[in-house]
């Protein structure tokens, strides 16, 4: 079944999480190089759990999309809008790139721009805001070059593996984002 294109950009494009997807976001969680940074090493997802992951995301009017590369049609990962809050225009941003083939060659940077772009000229929102794990410096960069400012630090907020780990908190506005990005969106 061909995937809808929803969101253009020149190496990739975002399409809607179909109940299709659930195999591939199991096999991406399940794969500790990817769900470490995201703090997805507590259990071991399987098809169920994606399932009702996917009826989650219908319930609460989350925004989630597939990353798929443009150049071969392939699935790469996925990002998302969550806790959308239409009155203060606020939501949580998350991204993911689960084909580790892919890492450091701009989709993260791409997907990001595609989906606050969406945020905040289609959804009209005004603050996407966002938790980083502080050794993630790879994803701080990304989110730095795309307008994120960092905002606060929570100390020893998750433990994983028996160590404690601390989170950066980052905003950016929606004139920020016209700012930093005005022309490089799609």
């Amino acid at each position: 079944m061909e995937r809808l294109e929803k969101l253009s950009g020149r190496k990739c494009y975002l399409s809607p999480l179909r109940e299709e997807d659930t195999y591939i976001l199991a096999k991406w969680q399940n794969d500790p190089e990817v769900s470490f940074p995201l703090n997805n090493t507590h259990r071991q997802l399987d098809m169920n759990a994606e399932k009702e992951f996917l009826e989650m995301i219908r319930q609460n009017g989350w925004h989630y999309f597939i990353i798929v590369a443009r150049n071969d049609g392939e699935p790469i990962g996925a990002c998302f809008l969550l806790e959308v809050d239409m009155h203060n225009r606020t939501a949580e941003f998350g991204i993911f790139i689960g084909d580790k083939t892919r890492w450091k060659q701009g989709y993260a940077t791409e997907a990001t721009r595609l989906i606050l772009d969406y945020g905040f000229r289609v959804l009209t929102l005004h603050n996407i805001w966002l938790r980083v794990f502080a050794f993630n410096t790879a994803a701080m960069k990304v989110y730095r070059r795309v307008g994120f400012k960092e905002i606060g630090f929570q100390r020893e907020i998750r433990l994983m593996n028996g160590k404690y780990y601390d989170f950066y908190m980052m905003d950016i506005l929606s004139e920020e984002f016209e700012g930093v990005n005005h022309g490089t969106v799609g």
